[in-house]
């Protein structure tokens, strides 16, 4: 009996010391596991703000200029940082298949990014989304409730600023007919991008825009054109 006890006294001894050993390899693999969670949905995270600062860069950089670059510029630059973590994870350990998840969400990101036409999208949005809206801004210019300075800006009321990307329109001409100007990208000398509304067609822009060269012309819809001039 005395045999048993002591036997059973040694088990209790060799699971005491090899309990704390066990339960340490168990946090040690579940640290791992977290930390490859991590590395994805800070890839999926980053993409995400990358994504959203491509989107408004325009107005970004109208607004606040090169500053409005800054949140774009570091998250693409998270974004390659995350690309080379992730290959040297999989350098490290090219067995293990989590490792590879970072690296594809960080290639197609860079993908999507270099590849997706952010502006033309963002315009045609919100072509369908503002339609009301500029639409009421357009009746004002023609009622005179907006009416430009001497070089043709006029700033639009606190409710409708986010119709122009820079809080802003031009207006070109307003008698008869009417051209104005939504901005989408206000360039400084390297191209701008407008959002025209012409009450009689294309050839109106082109007689009302005269000082600088047309790029390129695109009608949306009746009335409306993507205009790329090179100022």
């Amino acid at each position: 009996m005395l045999t048993n006890l002591a036997g059973t006294s040694a088990n209790i001894r060799a699971g005491c010391c090899l309990h704390p050993e066990s339960r340490s390899v168990k946090i040690h693999i579940g640290g791992d596991d977290m930390k490859k969670n991590f590395a994805v949905i800070r890839s999926i995270c980053v993409f995400t703000v990358s994504f959203l600062s491509f989107w408004f860069a325009d107005d970004l950089f109208n607004r606040l200029f090169v500053l409005g670059l800054l949140p774009l510029v570091v998250s693409v630059l998270y974004l390659l940082g995350s690309l080379i973590v992730s290959m040297v994870a999989i350098i490290r350990k090219p067995s293990v298949l989590k490792n590879y998840l970072p690296f594809v969400i960080s290639l197609i990101s860079i993908i999507v990014l270099l590849n997706f036409p952010f502006r033309n999208a963002k315009v045609k949005l919100e072509l369908k989304l503002y339609d009301k809206g500029r639409t009421r801004i357009v009746e004002m210019v023609k009622s005179g409730d907006i009416i430009s300075n001497d070089w043709g800006n006029a700033e639009l009321p606190d409710r409708f600023d986010h119709l122009s990307s820079d809080g802003n329109i031009f207006i070109y001409q307003n008698d008869d007919e009417q051209v104005i100007s939504f901005w989408v990208f206000r360039g400084m000398l390297s191209g701008s991008v407008q959002l025209i509304y012409s009450s009689k067609d294309e050839n109106l822009i082109f007689e009302n825009e005269t000082e600088h060269s047309i790029v390129s012309i695109e009608k949306l819809k009746e009335h409306w054109y993507l205009v790329e001039t090179d100022y």
